[in-house]
This record gives C-alpha cells, sequence and structure tokens, in this order.
C-alpha cells in the first residue's frame, strides 16, 4: 500500500501489475500530443503520476517502463490486460526505492481514494464522475450528483408523455390515431384518401416527476431545486415513398424559461390545431409530426459563506414521439395477382350444389403499397362485405338483379371465412358478390356464381335413338361389313326438363363499369362468365366401347353439341361392339343409353366339296360309275362370325353348260346351346350354333331320267352360299366319271434317282416307286407299309392283321416312314388308287436293314503322359483321375457331395479302370476329396514328341470299317482337326508316331474317330495335352523364415518356382536342409495334394520343425538352408536352394527393472509415484542378453498393458534414462509404464509400480499459506444456518465486535456486507468456503448480508460462521515469532509427504507530495 498524507491528502492503493498492449488500458492521455505514449517525464515517480491523474479528476494512475504515466476511471479488465505480478521492476527515475512497471507493456497500477475523504472503507465501491468534490450526495433513484455550484446537475430520468389522441382533418374528413385510448402507447399512424387541411391534438397529457432520496441530508449549499415540463413543441415534415423528408414547419405548444424556474410537474392541452400547406400527390407519401416534450428544472445554490445564491439549470432530457397521416389511394388486392399464392380472391365451397348451405373463402387479400416503399405504407384491410343476387335469364345471356338477397353481411379484417344460406328458388344461379374496403375507404369488388339445383333430372326422347351410320341398310343398321370407322349419331335424344324455360348456362353479362374484372371475376371452371356449352342442358357426354364384352376406348366427347362420334378400334369378323353412352349436365345429373353392331366383312367358308363313294371316301371329282343317280355330293358350309341364312345348288354337263338338278338346302341350326361333334357343327360368333356338313343327294336324276352318263365325260356343280351379314360365296366342283384300276410300277428303298439301298442308320428311310399309271384319272393316291414281310394279299393289307404296321397315304411318288419295331431286316408294300378310289395289286420291295449303333472308343491311352490328380463326376458318381490318366471310384459321402447338380465330364467315358484300387476305402475318398480340386480339362503332359497312342472299340452289329487319328487346337475342332487333319491308321486301335512340330505347342488335343459299315461313326477327344521336354524355371533362391521359432518355413509364390508350360502351380518337390556345407536330413518329400494350402491361398511353403534342426546347432550363429529338386508334370526338374536362416536361441535373457522418477533428475535415481507435468520420464535397469534386445516401450492403465500410449521403440542411451509425454491424461489416475524386450528366443514383459498425473495450478490454487492466527473454535464468535433468498440483516453474534480487531467469516456461498460501518480488509475461496475479512469502524452485533451479484438462484442453504482471527495479517507487533498457517484441499493430503516453509523479507515504499 502507499500512503501519502500532506496539505492535499491523496491516499493511492496499490492494485498490482498488468500486460498493458498498443490498444491501452487506460485512455488517457492517448493523442498524438503526446505521441499515443501517455505522459512521459524523464524523472517520473509515483508522486508526479499520482498528482497528474488527479488533476484531470482520473481514480487510476498507471506507470510503466520507468517514464510513462496513464490515467483511467475503470478497473483493470483482466481478461484482455492480464496480471503479470513480480514482471514491473524497472526503478522510477524520480525515485529509485519504487518501481515505475516493466518493459513490454508492464505497467504498475494504482487508485486514489482522496475524493471519498473520510469515507475510505468505501473507495472500492463508489466511483464519482466530473468532481473535484471532497465528497458527494447521491441521488439513488435517479443516479443524480449534485455538485458544487460552477458545475451544472445532470438528471437521467425522462419526461412521460402519457396522453396524444390526435386527429387528421380535411375534405370534410377525418381520421383519428386511436378510436378508444388516448394513451400514447395506443395511438397509431392514420390513413386517408383526403387532402389534410390541418392536424389537431385533441388529447395532450405529459408529466415529469424526480424522486429524490429523502434519506439523505440535502447539502448547505442547495437552498431548493424543482423538477418539471419546461418545452412542447411540434416538428412537421412531409415524407416521400423512397423515404426522403423535407421540413414543413413548426409548432410551439409550450417555451421555457432561460433558467427553467417554471417547470410544470404535470402537463395538458387540448384542441391544439396546426395547419398543414403540404399537397399529397402519390400514394404512400405521408405528413409526419414530431411531439417533443422536454423535462428539466433547476439548482438554486447558495455560498455557505457569503449566503449569496444563483440559479443553476439542469441539463434537460427529452420524449419525443412520432405520428403519421398516409397518404392510400390505391384499393386492397390479392395475392394471385402478385404470384404469391394460387387460391381464388373469393373462393365458394362448391359453384354447383344441391343443398342451400354455402361456404365463402376470402383469404390471401392485403392493402396495395407502392412499388418501392414499406408494407407499411398501406392502411390495411378493414372489412368484407358479402351479397347475394339472383341471375335473371334472357335469350343470351344471364344479368344481375340489382335487388339483394336479404341484407349484406359485413365482417371484420380478421374474417376470411362465412357460411349462409341460399333461397329457396332452384334451379337458379346466385351471385355472390364481395366488397373488400381498407381503413383509407378504398374497395375492390369480386364476385363468383353458384348454382343451386336440387329439382332437374334428365330424360330420353323415345322418338329418338343412337344409330350406327356406318352399318348396312338392309340389315337395319346391325351389320357393318368394313373395318372402318364406328360412328354413332344421338341428335335430341337425350334432354334436362328443368333448363327448358331457365337456362343457367347461358353467358354472363360483366358488372356494369368493369368494375369486376380479371382473376377477380369468374373466367374459368364452372359457371365462367362465358357461359358454359350444352345441349338441351347436358354438358357432356362419357362413352365407353366394349368390343366382345371387353372395354376397348372410353373417354369424354369433346364436341358435345355435335351429338355424334366416330371411333377407331381394332375390329376382326364376329366383334360384338357395344356403345355405352352416358349424358351428363352441369350438376352431374346422369343417364345411360347404349346401342349394339356386329362386324363380317368375310364371305362365308365353303370347304371339302367332292364326291363321296360307297366306301365313304370324301373329296373325290371322279364318280367310278355311269349312274348319276348313286352320286351323293357332299360339302362343309359356314360362317363362324355371322352365321348362314340361305344355300343353293345346282349339278350339270360341263360342255354345254346344261343344268340338269337346281336345289335349295335348309340351314339346319341346332337348339343346343353349344357344338359338341367337333367336324359336324360350329357355333359362330353371332348367332345359334349350326351343322356344317351338307349333301347334295341326286337321288332325284333318276325320277327325271337323267340319271345314265358317259364313261370319261365331265359334269358340273355349282354352291351358292348367303351369310346373316348379306354377303354371298360361290364354289365350283368338275366330275369325272371312271372306271378301270390303275397298273403298278417297282418300288426301291433310297431317295429318288438313287440306287436301291440294303442298310441304312437313319430312323427312318425313303422309299420311291415308280411306273404306276391310271389313263382316264390318274393315280389319286398310293397307301404304303413298312414291317417286317411283304404283304401280297390286299385283304391282309388292309385289314392290318400284322403287329406294328403302320399304313401311310401319300398322293407322292415317295414317302420318308419311320422304323417302328426297332432295328433289323424290314419290306415295304405299296397299294395305288386313281381318283375314283380303285386300288391296284400290291407290290413289294427287296428288302432294307435298319442298324443305327454306333462304334464305342474306350480305354484311350498316351504312353508315359501325366496330370494333376482332380475330382471327375459321373452322372453323380465322384471318380479320381490319377496322375497316370486312369479312373478310380471313390466312396463315401465327401465326394458324392462334390458330384451333386454336376455336369458329367466326358474325359471319365475313355479312360480306364486302375486296377490298382487306390482308394477303395471310404477314408482314403475322403481325404482325397477334401485335398484335390474338381476336374476342370486339365492339362495332360507327355516328356516327348512321340506319341504312343492305344484304345478299344466296342461294336455290336455293323463291321468296323476304317480308324482315323488327328491333332488340333480346341475342342471345337473334333470335325476337322486344325493342326493336323484325320489320317487312316494301319491299325484299328493303336497309333505311334513322332511329331517333333508338336513340341511347344499350347493346348494341343488328340482326336480318335471310327467308322463303321452303316456309315455311321464316333469320334472322342482327348486332351489338352502339352509335349513338354524342359524342367521348371527356378530361382537361384527361394524365401525362407522362422515361424513363432517353432518352424523353419520355406515359402514360395507361382511366380517363384513355376513350369512355362504348365498352368497349374509345381506339385512336387524333393528338399533337405544343410548348414556349413554339410545336409544333415536326407531327401523329404512335398506334394501339393498333401501339403496345398497350409501357408494360405497366395502361397506354398514347406514348413519343419525347427527343433529337429537344433540338435545340429552346434555351432555359434549357425546358419540353416534347404536345397529344393522341383518337378513339372512331365516329370522334368530343377534345382534351388532357400535363403539362410537362424535358429532361436534357447538362452532366456535376465528380467530387469522399470522405475518412474522425475524430469531433470540424476543418479542415484528415485522412484516418484507423484508428476506434475504430461512429460513422464523411466530408467531401465538390468535388461542385458548376450544378442541384441529389442526394447519397446509402452504406457497403460494396469502392468502389462498398453491402452494409452502403444508399444513403440525406444533409443537405448548410456544412462537408460528416458522421458516421453503423454496426451490428456486423466488427472489421479495410475498409469504403469512396461518394456516389452525382444530376442531371438522370445519376449518378456517388465512393468513399473506405476505413477498419478496431477494438475498443479489446481493444487497449487487450493493451497493458501497465510501469515497469521488459525481460526478454531476458541476464536468462534458465531455460527448461523439460514435458507438465503434476499438480502437480510442477521443476529447471530455470541458477542459485540469491536472497533480495530480483524475478523473471519466462512461462508459455503459467496456473499458480502453492506454495513456502512465496517471496513472489508479482502477476501479468499477456498475449495470449501468463501472467506471474508473485515474490521469494524464502532462495535456492533448485526451484520447485513447479501448474495454476491454473480449467483442468481441459491439453491442451498447459507451456511455462516464469524471468528475473530486474521489468518493474513498485513502488520504484527511480535518481533521473534512468525506465525504461519496454511491449507490444503483434503483430497490432495494422501499424495504430502512433507513441507517446506521459508521466509523472505519485503520493503514498503514511502512517498513524500510536497
Amino acid at each position: 500500500m502507499l500512503d501519502v498524507s500532506s496539505s492535499g491528502i491523496i491516499i493511492s492503493v496499490y492494485i498490482g501489475c498488468f500486460n498493458d498492449d498498443p490498444t491501452r488500458m487506460f485512455p488517457f492521455p492517448n493523442d498524438p500530443s503526446f505521441g499515443n505514449h501517455g505522459l512521459t517525464e524523464s524523472d517520473m515517480s509515483l508522486n508526479r503520476c499520482f498528482r497528474y491523474c488527479a488533476s484531470n479528476n482520473y481514480v487510476y494512475s498507471g506507470v510503466q517502463a520507468a517514464t510513462h504515466c496513464f490515467c483511467g476511471n475503470d478497473y483493470p479488465n483482466t481478461d484482455k490486460f492480464p496480471k503479470r505480478e513480480n514482471e514491473c521492476n524497472d526503478p522510477c527515475p524520480g525515485d529509485v526505492s519504487n518501481k515505475c512497471g516493466g518493459e513490454n507493456y508492464r505497467q504498475s497500477v494504482y487508485r486514489d481514494c482522496s475524493i471519498l475523504m473520510p469515507n475510505f472503507p468505501n473507495c472500492v465501491n463508489v466511483r464519482c464522475d466530473n468532481t473535484t468534490s471532497r465528497g458527494c450526495t447521491k441521488c439513488t433513484n435517479d443516479y443524480l450528483y449534485k455538485l458544487d455550484s460552477s458545475k451544472q446537475c445532470k438528471v437521467a430520468t425522462k419526461p412521460v408523455l402519457d396522453s396524444c389522441l390526435t386527429k387528421a382533418n380535411g375534405n370534410r374528413s377525418y381520421v383519428l390515431s386511436n378510436n378508444g385510448s388516448p394513451k400514447c402507447s395506443a395511438q397509431s399512424n392514420m390513413y386517408g384518401r383526403f387532402q389534410v387541411d390541418n392536424i389537431e391534438l385533441l388529447n395532450l397529457n405529459a408529466y415529469y416527476h424526480v424522486s429524490i432520496d429523502k434519506t439523505v441530508s440535502k447539502p448547505a449549499y442547495v437552498k431548493e431545486y424543482a423538477f418539471g415540463i419546461t418545452d412542447v413543441e411540434v416538428e412537421l415534415k412531409k415524407v416521400a415513398v423512397s423515404g426522403s423528408t423535407v421540413g414543413i414547419g413548426k409548432s410551439s405548444v409550450r417555451k421555457d424559461h432561460p433558467f427553467s424556474t417554471n417547470p410544470l410537474a404535470d402537463f395538458s392541452k387540448t384542441n391544439f390545431k396546426i395547419p398543414i400547406s403540404a399537397h399529397l400527390s402519390n400514394n404512400g407519401e405521408k405528413i409526419c409530426w414530431q411531439l417533443k416534450i422536454k423535462g428539466g428544472g433547476y439548482l438554486q445554490s447558495k455560498n455557505v459563506q457569503n449566503s449569496s445564491t444563483r440559479y443553476i439549470p439542469y441539463d434537460k432530457t427529452e420524449t419525443t414521439r412520432e405520428l403519421c397521416y398516409i397518404y392510400d389511394i390505391k384499393p386492397p388486392r390479392h395475392c394471385i395477382g402478385m404470384n404469391s399464392c394460387t387460391s381464388d380472391p373469393l373462393r365458394l365451397s362448391s359453384r354447383l350444389t344441391r343443398s342451400k348451405k354455402i361456404q365463402v373463402f376470402f383469404g390471401g387479400w392485403s392493402d396495395s403499397y407502392p412499388e418501392n416503399g414499406s408494407p407499411s405504407l398501406a392502411s390495411g384491410i378493414e372489412s368484407y362485405e358479402l351479397s347475394v343476387y339472383e341471375m335473371e335469364s334472357s335469350s343470351t345471356v344471364l344479368m344481375r338483379d340489382r335487388t339483394v338477397i336479404g341484407k349484406p353481411v359485413i365482417v371484420n379484417s380478421t374474417e376470411t371465412s362465412l357460411e349462409f344460406d341460399l333461397p329457396d328458388k332452384n334451379p337458379m344461379v346466385y351471385a355472390i358478390l364481395l366488397v373488400v374496403k381498407d381503413k383509407a375507404n378504398n374497395v375492390r369488388q369480386a364476385r363468383r356464381f353458384v348454382l343451386y339445383d336440387n329439382s332437374s333430372k334428365l330424360h330420353l326422347d323415345d322418338h329418338k335413338t343412337i344409330l350406327v351410320t356406318t352399318a348396312t341398310k338392309k340389315t337395319r343398321f346391325l351389320w357393318q361389313v368394313n373395318h372402318k370407322q364406328l360412328c354413332f349419331s344421338w341428335k335430341g335424344r337425350f334432354y334436362n326438363d328443368g333448363y327448358k324455360r331457365y337456362n343457367p348456362l347461358l353467358p354472363i353479362k360483366p358488372e356494369a363499369y368493369d368494375a369486376v374484372k380479371e382473376y377477380y371475376e369468374q373466367i374459368s371452371g364452372s359457371l365462367s362468365v362465358n357461359g358454359t356449352t350444352n345441349i338441351n342442358g347436358i354438358t357432356g357426354f362419357d362413352y365407353s366401347l366394349y368390343r366382345n364384352n371387353v372395354t376397348k376406348l372410353s373417354g369424354r366427347i369433346n364436341d358435345v353439341t355435335s351429338e355424334s362420334i366416330c371411333l377407331n378400334s381394332l375390329k376382326n369378323d364376329g366383334d360384338t361392339f357395344i356403345l355405352n353412352l352416358q349424358a351428363r349436365d352441369i350438376m352431374n345429373n346422369t343417364l345411360n343409353d347404349s346401342a349394339m353392331v356386329y362386324i363380317d366383312r368375310s364371305v362365308p367358308e365353303i370347304q371339302d366339296v367332292g364326291i363321296t363313294d360307297r366306301h365313304q371316301h370324301k373329296k373325290l371329282y371322279v364318280h367310278y360309275s355311269k349312274d348319276l343317280s348313286t352320286m351323293s355330293i357332299q360339302f362343309r358350309a359356314y360362317d363362324i362370325h355371322s352365321g348362314l341364312k340361305e344355300i343353293k345348288w345346282a349339278f350339270g354337263i360341263h360342255e354345254n353348260k346344261t343344268i340338269l338338278i337346281e336345289k335349295a338346302l335348309g340351314v339346319t341350326n341346332l337348339d343346343m346351346g353349344n357344338c359338341s361333334m367337333e367336324s359336324k357343327c360350329y357355333c359362330p360368333k353371332i348367332g345359334k350354333c349350326a351343322l356344317t356338313t351338307y349333301i347334295a343327294d341326286l337321288k332325284k336324276l333318276k325320277t327325271y331320267n337323267r340319271h345314265i352318263g358317259d364313261h370319261n365325260r365331265r359334269y358340273f356343280f355349282t354352291l351358292k352360299v348367303t351369310n346373316k351379314a348379306e354377303l354371298i360365296a360361290v364354289d365350283h366342283l368338275d366330275i369325272l366319271i371312271d372306271d378301270s384300276p390303275p397298273a403298278v410300277g417297282v418300288v426301291l428303298e433310297g431317295p429318288i434317282g438313287s440306287p436301291d439301298i440294303d442298310y441304312t442308320h437313319s430312323d427312318e428311310v425313303t422309299i420311291h416307286w415308280h411306273d404306276f399309271i391310271d389313263h382316264e384319272s390318274g393315280i389319286k393316291l398310293y397307301k404304303v407299309a413298312l414291317g417286317r414281310e411283304c404283304y401280297s394279299q390286299i385283304k391282309d393289307f388292309l385289314t392290318r392283321k400284322h403287329d406294328g404296321v403302320n399304313i401311310y397315304e401319300t398322293n407322292h411318288d415317295s414317302i420318308k416312314i419311320k422304323f417302328q419295331n426297332g432295328e433289323g431286316q424290314y419290306f415295304v408294300s405299296i397299294i395305288a388308287y386313281n381318283n375314283a378310289m380303285t386300288p391296284s395289286i400290291v407290290v413289294c420291295s427287296d428288302g432294307i436293314t435298319f442298324d443305327k449303333t454306333v462304334p464305342i472308343i474306350g480305354n484311350v491311352s498316351v504312353k508315359h503322359s501325366n496330370i494333376k490328380e482332380t475330382i471327375a463326376c459321373d452322372s453323380g458318381t465322384p471318380w479320381l483321375i490319377t496322375d497316370i490318366l486312369s479312373k478310380v471310384k471313390l466312396q463315401g459321402d465327401e465326394c458324392r457331395q462334390i458330384c451333386m447338380n454336376t455336369t458329367t465330364d466326358s474325359i471319365l467315358t475313355i479312360l480306364p479302370k486302375d486296377i490298382r484300387s487306390r482308394a477303395n476305402s471310404e477314408t482314403v475318398s475322403t481325404f482325397l476329396c477334401t485335398k484335390l480340386d474338381r476336374y476342370n480339362q486339365n492339362t495332360i503332359f507327355t516328356p516327348s514328341d512321340l506319341f504312343e497312342i492305344s484304345w478299344n472299340i466296342q461294336e455290336d452289329l455293323s463291321q468296323i470299317g476304317n480308324s482315323y487319328i488327328g491333332f488340333g487346337s480346341d475342342t471345337n475342332q473334333l470335325d476337322h482337326p486344325a493342326l493336323l487333319n484325320y489320317i487312316n491308321v494301319p491299325h484299328p486301335t493303336q497309333y505311334i508316331q513322332h511329331h517333333p512340330g508338336l513340341i511347344g505347342e499350347q493346348n494341343i488335343y488328340i482326336f480318335i474317330k471310327v467308322h463303321n459299315r452303316a456309315g455311321l461313326d464316333t469320334k472322342v477327344w482327348f486332351g489338352p495335352v502339352i509335349a513338354d521336354e524342359t524342367p521348371p524355371v527356378c530361382p537361384s533362391t527361394v524365401h525362407a523364415f522362422l515361424d513363432n521359432d517353432t518352424y523353419v518355413v520355406i515359402h514360395w509364390t507361382r511366380s517363384n518356382l513355376f513350369d512355362t508350360e504348365q498352368i497349374d502351380e509345381i506339385g512336387k518337390i524333393m528338399f533337405r536342409f544343410g548348414t556349413r556345407n554339410t545336409f544333415v536330413t536326407p531327401f523329404l518329400a512335398w506334394n501339393i495334394k498333401s501339403h496345398g494350402g497350409q501357408c494360405g491361398s497366395d502361397y506354398q511353403c514347406i514348413k519343419y520343425p525347427a527343433h529337429k534342426l537344433q540338435k545340429h546347432d552346434t555351432f555359434p550363429n549357425s546358419l540353416f538352408y534347404a536345397q529344393l529338386h522341383v518337378y513339372n508334370y512331365a516329370g522334368h526338374y530343377c534345382t534351388t536352394e532357400s535363403l539362410k536362416v537362424q535358429l532361436p536361441s534357447l538362452i532366456p535373457q535376465r528380467t530387469g527393472i522399470v522405475m518412474d522418477v522425475l524430469p531433470n533428475t540424476n543418479p542415484p535415481y528415485f522412484d516418484t509415484d507423484i508428476i506434475f507435468d504430461t512429460k513422464y520420464c523411466f530408467v531401465l535397469i538390468g535388461f542385458d542378453h548376450h544378442e541384441d534386445v529389442h526394447l519397446q516401450a509402452g504406457l497403460g492403465t494396469s502392468q502389462n498393458l498398453d491402452n494409452v500410449v502403444p508399444f513403440h521403440d525406444i533409443t537405448k542411451n548410456e544412462d537408460m534414462f528416458i522421458c516421453e509425454r503423454i496426451e490428456n491424461a486423466e488427472r489421479i489416475e495410475i498409469y504403469f509404464v512396461t518394456i516389452k524386450s525382444s530376442w531371438s528366443g522370445g519376449y518378456t514383459y517388465t512393468s513399473s509400480d506405476g505413477f498419478r498425473v496431477l494438475n498443479k495450478t489446481l493444487v497449487m490454487s487450493s493451497f493458501f499459506v497465510n501469515h497469521g492466527d488459525s481460526c478454531d473454535d476458541a476464536a468462534k464468535k458465531g455460527s448461523h444456518y439460514i435458507q438465503m433468498t434476499m438480502n437480510t440483516s442477521v443476529n447471530f453474534l455470541r458477542e459485540t465486535l469491536y472497533p480495530s480487531s480483524v475478523y473471519s467469516l466462512y461462508s459455503n456461498l459467496k456473499i458480502q456486507l453492506v454495513n456502512s460501518d465496517l471496513f472489508v480488509k479482502g477476501s479468499q475461496k477456498s475449495s470449501k468456503y468463501f472467506i471474508l475479512k473485515f474490521v469494524p469502524l464502532k462495535a456492533m452485533k448485526k451484520l447485513y448480508i447479501v448474495l454476491s451479484n454473480d449467483i442468481i438462484n441459491a439453491t442451498e442453504s447459507l451456511e455462516i460462521t464469524v471468528y475473530k482471527c486474521d489468518t493474513d495479517q498485513t502488520v504484527q507487533s511480535q518481533k521473534t515469532l512468525i506465525q504461519i498457517n496454511w491449507s490444503l484441499d483434503r483430497q490432495y493430503l494422501k499424495f504430502v509427504s512433507h513441507y517446506l516453509t521459508a521466509v523472505c523479507k519485503v520493503h514498503m515504499i514511502n512517498v513524500n507530495i510536497t
């Protein structure tokens, strides 16, 4: 503390050392005249800076960099200017015993309390503005400071404008700012469409009341004072739409005295008119007036030495209120016109109704405002008015009746819908007229129309019908005989009985003067002003066209008035079309009618016209007898679409066209609803079922004696058939008389033009014959039989007594017949018939043998060939294909599972069975099936260009003709080998030949073909084969490593060991291990079948137990390697060696020690359990081994765990002292350092005993060291427990508190003492208590307590205890013993081992003011 006393007392308190910056903590003096560096003096001292700041009315002084002084009135903002204690070290040039800040903006700050003497204890809480007074009186309600007579007083209170009801007059019209309350807060802007002549203040009231704290005595230098309204004036202006203003005058209602000596606490004025000369031209312009009410007063100052007085006016405060008259000449508008909505300005719940109830909706309206102006320039909607009118009908239009029905309904602007009843009269169109008015009396109209109709109906005119105009007239318009459009017409068929006298669908006459237009008029939808298209009250026709009872077309007829339609639809003869027509009026009343039409554009069918002979042969045109009366002519006649109407026929002589007889046949309809005789009757699509077969009997010729005809003479038969669509079909038949049989010829097997054949392998045989002839009528047909013998007798031939013989008819001279009874010898028998169906004798062939068995090739073998062993399937049965290309049947479910749902591998049909039977047990089969791959045309390898091929042939019936061999590059060359085409081999089952040209070919296929004497051959393929004369490719070395110290692994990929001709992986390796040029194992076998896949899918490997080699590890650092002989499937091999590996040591590492130590420590090291930083250190002791040891460190929350810092390599140093950091450490959590040490024989984990990380800032903030007494129960002066919700006085002291003693108040909540007669020495915060130290200025037994401002809602009770003790003394009288006490948060006590204390001496700074 700095205490300076003289005739002018300045008491300054040291605040602290702060870090200033270029923006400056204190504002004075910071102007260019001082270089923005404050007051700078070369002999600066604390006293000089204090006096400079006090003389300029500043409370706070700051010195920095020894020579600079700054001043201010606000306590430093520590967030922006943090404290930097012990850094203000620059001596003051004018007084080196004191410090004047420091470099780098370090500033020493002091506070001057001399202006508040003698109330020194309040210096902390009171700040005085703009005064040199030694005391100041505060009006607590209004923050008014009454100073000496040389200073004006300031009042913060503003006058209150209570009421300001205003009226705008002009052109015999007026508007009020409010139609109710005169309160100023209730007034609003006014709107109108007239020019304003004057503004009238109807009711103006204001007051200005200043409250003075009467508990504070009036100073002696104040004689009297008064406050009130001093001035009232009105300022006028004209405001454009853009917001620009032009002043148009002022008017004073009350004017003040120069010294405000006549203030009125309450002011009122009524009916005060202010003329307006401005003219408003554009919508949205306004006249505004601002009421200015000023409040002030005076203070009469008295000189206490000579009693002279003077008036001092207060600075005036001002309250304003602005009102405007806004010129609004635009009517309201709807949002649909602004493209901001899609709703109608006036919408009815229904424009067409059968109910009297109707709802009207009129939302979306707003008042218009200027394009570039604000919405506030519009007066707003005031009301909606709705009226209902009848619409009268003339011959051409509807027009609104002038008499409103009932009374108009008026609602306010908040309503947007209304419901009411229509009159009873119907059918009738009613007009709903909406008038929208804004507050400036601008209006806009909209109207809608509603048809009320619950009585009219639709009818059919019985004198009119729906006519199919495209049907033929002679069918009474029932049948249409073309596939063109279907056209219908219904002129006058439908009408509405209620719309004959009053037609509500006529156009509507516009409102007078076009008062309603655009979207405010009903220009679209039902009942639009343009009228509704109709015919006899009908507004629409819907149609559905059914084709055979299925809807094909439907829709709505666009041209209602045409009353017709033509439709395009797919048409077939026999179709039935029905047009369903529905008439619809505007009220959606409907009435249906329909019309039907049939389609047939095809004439009737006439078929199978011919003579029926004595054996019931039909469709003949040659008669066997000259007696014409024995002739019957049969035919089929029908029409599947419309049915038959009539049949007529005639018979006569062909040469002279003489008609011998003509008759008509009746159409035979069936009474039954369907036809069960498939070939004798039919059912047309339209009409009844009828017979199809008719007979024209010529027996009547015998009656006319015209029945005897001539041999080889021609006659005619003419037939005419008419259907129900009146379409006619005509047919004609010429008839010949012939009564002699045909002559016979020769029968041969084989195609026409080829010699007779005796053998065939085809399922059918071609038979041909020649020299059969009939001179009169020609050959009509042949009957042919193929059997095991010749059927020479016609009786046997025709009665078919021989089993398995079919008889075929043909009119050609050849035929193909299938063999019916399998392989063997067959004979052909033939009979010829002329056109009179007279047969010849039977003729037979010499016979033919049918043989279709092909040779079978099997047991194919290529000497010295090899293949990768695989599993193949034959119809679900699994087989092993051995490496020497034989097959062995496999047992067990594991194998059968492989061949489920798979195709047969064709190679199995030609391979020989393996007589070794290696897989004759289920166990062996299961092993093979789990190890071997599925066969997929795997490559066969042969070691040279000599191909020794053998096979077997099986042929049961035919003799073997020739055998052939060929070579190709693909199986699709089976018919035409590309490398070597088929050549005939001398021996039918063997082939031996060198083919050097095939060496190196990639996909060689061997093709074998065998041909028998019946013309059948069979072919098989064998492959793919590669003739490989080269060994595999081996690198110089292959990879080797030690796996978990257990196995020595020789490791390779397909790209390391491979054969250029072999697609599959290397399948066989012989290997042995050695060290120091000596092999320690014999050759061992590895094959892919037994060992493949043990190192994963990407690699192959040999795994050999390391312990079998360790017994040979007799020298230090011995290295082992493997020699490999790598074989391909052709039997050739290459040689390579593996990389060398070192076997793991069998000697374990000794156990080390890990110690947690503090940073920056030296040996000898001591283990620590606590650190205060994220940096932790540890020492390693005893981690030794004869090999190099790999060390890794990790950090975890338990031993041997690295869940905080993962294991990572550490760098060894001489002391093995290592430090690292931990991020985001959890305070008080225990962490363990774990060392993972690895060598060739394994690894070990070693952990420390753990340490905790504490926050040093938190620990030190809970550690308090004080110079003074400890507060114990002996010093307790009282305690209290209370629910603290407001300021209170507490009387809990057990004894009186006396001045000059220091007391300590302990509280669980932060509080303040507001007693005026005590001095608060200081406060501090422990982890549990808020401690307040104070000194009574007089004896007291009560304490006045308030909660601190930063406590908003106290949810816990207040606990307070007062002790007579001073734990933090500034001065003590004892000279030999210094009392020190300290406290630490209990959560940290368990970590304390001991305390160290020290005492230092500081010097007080004394500055004398002269």
